[in-house]
């Protein structure tokens, strides 16, 4: 593995890793703030659930770098087993950006009201 390519696997962990951890800090936040709304109003969708998704979408990034790191470093980089995981971690990706992208249509509303 060549110096770039290993700075560039590890930025990519790294920044990934402080992304995801800032949004988990975020949601731990509105979680706090807004307990009473969230208490009070089931029947809206929660867009602290959304955060949740999109912080473990970005964990997803820290586990796929990880994983192009290793596959890097013990030279099986060009074989299907690590095709295969990184096309799961995408798709598990992807996924947990749909369903964070369902409760996005709320947080305009809920976050910006605040008095």
């Amino acid at each position: 593995m060549t110096d770039v390519a290993e700075f560039y696997i590890l930025s990519h962990i790294f920044i990934s890793f402080i992304g995801a951890v800032l949004l988990i800090a975020l949601w731990y936040n509105i979680r706090i703030r807004f307990k009473y709304i969230l208490e009070e109003t089931d029947i809206e969708k929660r867009v602290d659930k959304g955060l949740l998704y999109l912080s473990f979408a970005m964990f997803i990034w820290v586990f796929s770098g990880c994983w192009a790191y290793t596959a890097n470093y013990f030279s099986f980089s060009e074989s299907k087993v690590f095709q295969l995981g990184n096309n799961l971690f995408s798709i598990i990706n992807n996924l947990l950006l749909l369903l964070a992208l369902f409760y996005f249509y709320y947080a305009p509303k809920f976050i910006y009201n605040n008095k």
